[in-house]
């Protein structure tokens, strides 16, 4: 219906937009989808870096369980994007860190009217 989304997930928040909106504000300036969609793929580096990033800097450790998940389901997509054509590792890579994303967010909750130890 909306076309194919791009989604992201960091500090336990997953957003997402569609290409058909990226294509709209492009076409908004008389810009064609094909001068650059190639950018897209680094664009996706980009951000999965930044998703890295910022659960490293929650524990400031590579074995935070959250971290290393993403780091797995970051490496799927980019062997998928580059490397391999395995069938359904973008699935199972976004599965991942969309999970490690919510595992965050509950690890790292914050609650009202509670002292800090």
């Amino acid at each position: 219906m909306f076309g194919n989304s791009v989604s992201f997930c960091s500090g336990g928040v997953c957003n997402s937009f569609y290409i058909s909106t990226l294509s709209a504000f492009f076409s908004a300036f008389g810009i064609p989808i094909t001068q650059y969609l190639h950018y897209l793929n680094y664009l996706c580096i980009i951000l999965l870096a930044f998703s890295l990033l910022s659960l490293y800097s929650v524990k400031e450790s590579i074995i935070y369980a959250p971290f290393l998940i993403t780091l797995i389901g970051s490496s799927l997509i980019v062997n998928d994007m580059f490397f391999y054509k395995l069938p359904y590792a973008i699935w199972i890579g976004n599965g991942m860190i969309i999970g490690s994303a919510f595992w965050n967010s509950r690890l790292n909750q914050f609650s009202f009217f509670k002292r800090k130890k």
